[in-house]
């Protein structure tokens, strides 16, 4: 089978169509992601002793290498499978108290939030 050269243009026209709107689509998820910033809007539970779990809520959290601060204690290498949440345990070595709370990554800091530690 034999085509024509209409046929082949149009084939071609075609192509680079799909190939120009999928660089387009590309560029745009791109730019969705790396214009999210890091923020936290909920932390879960705001009290309890060191080892409590904690979910913090949010948005521009990366699937690996998010960073926790609470207090002078970082927690590093934490992941987020669906951008928006992290767990983590609250470090052993934190005394009773309220502290700062802050995720930090490649898009940048968060705003904070507060945790109590409480005695155990």
């Amino acid at each position: 089978m034999r085509l024509s050269r209409k046929s082949l243009y149009a084939i071609i026209g075609i192509i680079v169509l799909l190939f120009v709107v999928a660089i387009y689509r590309g560029y745009q998820i791109n730019a969705d992601v790396a214009t999210k910033n890091v923020a936290i809007s909920e932390v879960t539970p705001t009290s309890g002793p060191t080892g409590t779990e904690i979910l913090i809520r949010g948005e521009g959290m990366l699937t690996n290498e998010n960073t926790v601060t609470i207090g002078d204690k970082t927690v590093t290498g934490l992941t987020s499978d669906d951008g928006t949440s992290l767990l983590f345990y609250v470090p052993g070595d934190l005394t009773a108290g309220s502290y700062t709370l802050a995720v930090k990554n490649s898009l940048g800091q968060s705003n904070t939030s507060t945790f109590t530690v409480t005695a155990q």
